[in-house]
């Protein structure tokens, strides 16, 4: 397992940068992939290589900038083991700020 370091999480540390409103943050923290990294204390380096993904491929998921694809939803479901994860990133995703719908809460 690795430590978190900058620019390993959505934008920072273990925060999302504080240059975007608390709506945008909240909802950064929210991100399952997200969440589940720091839990884990798993860098996003690591899970790429686990998943066989490109550079830079969880960091665009994790700020909402690209979506897994169903391969790459298998294989982060099955490294997370979070068996619903398409649907929980749908969920994630369609509360995106602007949306007119709400993040979900950042326990």
């Amino acid at each position: 397992m690795g430590t978190t370091g900058a620019g390993d999480t959505p934008g920072g540390d273990t925060a999302p940068p504080r240059r975007w409103g608390p709506e945008r943050q909240r909802w950064l923290a929210s991100n399952p992939l997200w969440r589940w990294r720091i839990a884990t204390s798993r860098e996003a380096r690591e899970v790429e290589d686990m998943i066989r993904a490109p550079r830079g491929r969880v960091r665009a998921w994790e700020m909402g900038e690209a979506v897994p694809t169903g391969a790459e939803f298998r294989r982060l479901a099955a490294l997370t083991g979070i068996g619903d994860l398409a649907a929980r990133w749908a969920e994630w995703m369609r509360a995106r700020p602007g949306t007119g719908e709400r993040a979900p809460p950042a326990t």
